[in-house]
């Protein structure tokens, strides 16, 4: 499962979608987000073990970890 993500320079989550996965232009632009100062967007994978939970759970226990070559979602840490 993918998600779109705004997330700010501290990998911190300010908004998620979920793009229908049949549509073409999920995988592209931006998730509808208009980023402002210090702030980002990315398309990412969803953990395979975080993919159960209810869309406001999954906000709530992520962060987007962008150290990498690419942007990801990682769990927070407890």
């Amino acid at each position: 499962m993918k998600a779109h993500v705004l997330f700010d320079n501290e990998g911190n989550v300010g908004a998620m979608s979920h793009p229908h996965p049949k549509k073409k232009s999920a995988s592209e632009g931006k998730g509808g987000f208009l980023p402002g100062p210090g702030q980002n967007t990315a398309l990412v994978d969803v953990p395979a073990e975080l993919a159960h939970l209810k869309p406001r759970d999954l906000h709530e226990s992520v962060r987007v970890d962008f150290k990498g070559s690419t942007p990801r979602l990682v769990a927070k840490a407890k």
